[in-house]
Formats: structure tokens, C-alpha cells, sequence
């Protein structure tokens, strides 16, 4: 694989495919039209490049996986108000439940 990555096709979907941190990412553009891979990945080597891309940009994360990460910390340093966090983000799993963190703000009001 060239340097830069390269666009392939799956079906009549465009893929990109590139090195980061050691692994091998691929994603799709979710798009048919060729321009739109090629953006993404000059998007994702610049970023690459400047040293601003990041898991987040690539795999945006989702309110379960904050909440997974945030047990995982809990139960490591074994807090002990573990229970009262869990009740905290089953009250917030009401609103945000399927949410990428991203879009989760104190503009979103529960």
C-alpha cells in the first residue's frame, strides 16, 4: 500500500484504506461517488501528516463506550461511589442511549 492510502471499491461504495498508529484503518466513505474518497483521504493524511488525527476522528465514540470506559476506570481505582455513577448514567441513558459523544453538550438539556 502506497504511502498516502488509496480509495478502493466494496459494491458500488468507495473505501479508503491507510496506516495509523500501527494499524491498518479502513473505512467507508458511505458514499458512490470517487471524489468524496478522495477528500476523506487527503482529509485523513493531512490530519495524519499534522499530527491532529485522532481515534475520535476515526471511530467517533458513542455514549455506551464512554460509559464502558468510565466503569473500567471506576472499578480500577475502585471508587467507591461506583453504584451512584451507574445510577447516573442510567438516568443519562435515557436522553443520550445511541449517541456519539460528540454531539452530547450542555446545549443538549436532559
Amino acid at each position: 500500500m502506497a504511502k498516502r492510502g488509496r480509495k478502493f471499491l466494496r459494491g458500488s461504495i468507495w473505501w479508503i484504506q491507510y496506516w495509523f498508529n500501527g494499524k491498518d484503518r479502513r473505512e467507508s466513505t458511505h458514499s458512490t461517488n470517487a471524489a468524496v474518497a478522495d477528500r476523506l483521504l487527503t482529509k485523513r493524511m493531512a490530519a495524519k501528516e499534522n499530527e491532529t488525527l485522532t481515534e475520535a476522528a476515526i471511530r467517533p465514540l458513542r455514549f455506551k463506550d464512554l460509559q464502558a470506559a468510565i466503569e473500567r476506570d471506576y472499578r480500577k481505582e475502585q471508587n467507591k461511589s461506583f453504584d451512584r455513577m451507574q445510577d447516573a448514567f442510567q438516568a443519562l441513558a435515557a436522553k443520550f442511549a445511541g449517541w456519539k459523544t460528540s454531539a452530547i453538550s450542555d446545549v443538549n438539556p436532559i
